[in-house]
């Protein structure tokens, strides 16, 4: 019998016991949060803020028939999100040699510090794995929560690729030349590897289904109207939430779109490049109202990111 739910206990020591218990946990998992420094912050802020009015340029070029355009506007969309994302989690820093060395390749952003980043990440994961086990759960109103939790959580745990396929898999990403990718990526073309993983990626259930949000949502609801947690801890929950909803498709709309600025802009001089291909029968164009989707929300969740972790930051 555990000691939380020994018949001699109190309901208020119990409680306060409970509540002691699941702090810990909470608070072993969001020690792992990556958190920015304030010009970290600001910048990324600054930049999504920007994405978010290349894509309604995107739209507009779009909806107009301007396809090479929309390419362009898409392209510069995903790509200062990324740098925010990169800002917000670590993977870059914010200095004008970071920034250039991402340059327009955009998923770069996500590799330059992806070392340092990765093992905070596990420990998140596994720390996250716990927090269900803990008793807080275990009574009528917070069961499915606990179970959705778990499920989720488990899941993550399970596709996360080892080390060491992670590094050799960067060190491919680094060589890729714009001359070989521009073409794979405007006609999705999944012989390729990278647009056939990219592809699959955008595919994929959300990891949260509607029904699991909803029951996790009136679960948090539940959890902050008891007090069990920490006002700062809930913040850096919800700033991990923000971030784990920004880059969910992230890293694939780089890895599609980030060959797709001057090719798009230009008319090719001798280039590898065909500024005409940006028709209505190019399958990257074809798919650009759905990558429009994917993009405004990951630039949504990285606004709400931005902006948590510069409330944090200030306090």
């Amino acid at each position: 019998m555990s000691v939380l739910s020994h018949p001699g206990m109190k309901f208020r020591d119990r409680f306060r016991a409970m509540k002691e218990e699941a702090t810990s946990r909470l608070d072993k998992a969001v020690a792992n949060v990556p958190l920015p420094d304030i010009e970290g912050a600001s910048l990324a802020l600054e930049l999504a803020q920007r994405a978010k009015s290349n894509l309604e340029s995107c739209r507009c070029d779009y909806n107009e028939r301007r396809y090479a355009d929309a390419a362009e506007g898409m392209q510069q969309a995903v790509e200062k999100t990324s740098k925010a994302f990169g800002l917000l989690t670590g993977t870059a820093k914010p200095s004008q040699e970071e920034m250039r060395e991402v340059g327009h390749k955009s998923f770069k952003a996500f590799l330059l510090h992806f070392g340092e980043y990765y093992p905070k990440m596990i420990a998140l994961m596994q720390a996250q794995a716990e927090i269900p086990d803990s008793p807080i759960f275990d009574s009528p109103g917070m069961r499915g929560v606990g179970k959705a939790l778990k499920t989720i959580f488990q899941k993550q745990l399970d596709e996360l690729p080892p080390v060491d396929k992670v590094e050799a898999e960067i060190l491919e990403l680094k060589a890729l030349k714009p001359e070989i990718m521009w073409k794979p990526t405007l006609m999705l073309d999944q012989s390729n590897k990278w647009v056939a993983s990219s592809v699959a990626d955008l595919k994929k259930r959300p990891l949260y289904s509607a029904g699991q949000k909803a029951v996790i949502g009136a679960g948090k609801g539940a959890v902050s109207h008891l007090g069990i947690f920490k006002k700062e801890t809930l913040e850096r929950t919800n700033l991990a939430g923000e971030l784990g909803e920004a880059g969910q498709r992230l890293f694939s709309l780089a890895i599609l779109t980030c060959w797709h600025l001057e090719p798009a802009r230009y008319p090719s001089v001798g280039d590898y490049w065909n500024l005409s291909a940006y028709n209505e029968s190019a399958p990257l164009i074809q798919a650009l109202p759905q990558l429009l989707g994917h993009t405004e929300a990951a630039v949504g969740h990285t606004i709400g990111a931005s902006g948590l972790a510069l409330k944090i930051i200030r306090v």
